[in-house]
């Protein structure tokens, strides 16, 4: 799924977003898709700047019907990298953490 496009109609596609690069605007939703855990389909969903986000999981058909009513503009950049150790250390997701588990879990054989 990542990589993937999810674009629908009322969706435009953009290599990057408003991460503090342009002025605030309220008006214009934003949606990066992460990848696909379990079935669905996990993405960043960000009003006015994808700097301030919230993570979401739906399934494929409901995401798209979500980006369709949002408007969504989707960004195909990926998130960057952290720099510095305070820095990692905030950049953590709850996806992040849970991806962490299921690949020590596969490591060890557990589901």
């Amino acid at each position: 799924m990542e990589g993937e496009s999810q674009l629908q109609p009322g969706c435009q596609d953009v290599a990057s977003a408003a991460c503090g690069d342009r002025d605030f605007d309220p008006s214009v939703k934003y949606v990066r898709v992460n990848g696909e855990r379990h079935g669905l389909v996990e993405f960043d969903f960000g009003v006015g700047d994808l700097a301030l986000s919230v993570e979401m999981m739906l399934p494929p058909e409901d995401f798209r019907q979500f980006c369709a009513d949002q408007s969504a503009v989707m960004v195909t950049a990926r998130r960057e990298t952290a720099q510095g150790d305070a820095a990692v250390a905030m950049s953590w997701r709850p996806s992040d953490v849970q991806h962490l588990i299921e690949q020590q879990a596969s490591l060890h054989g557990e589901k």
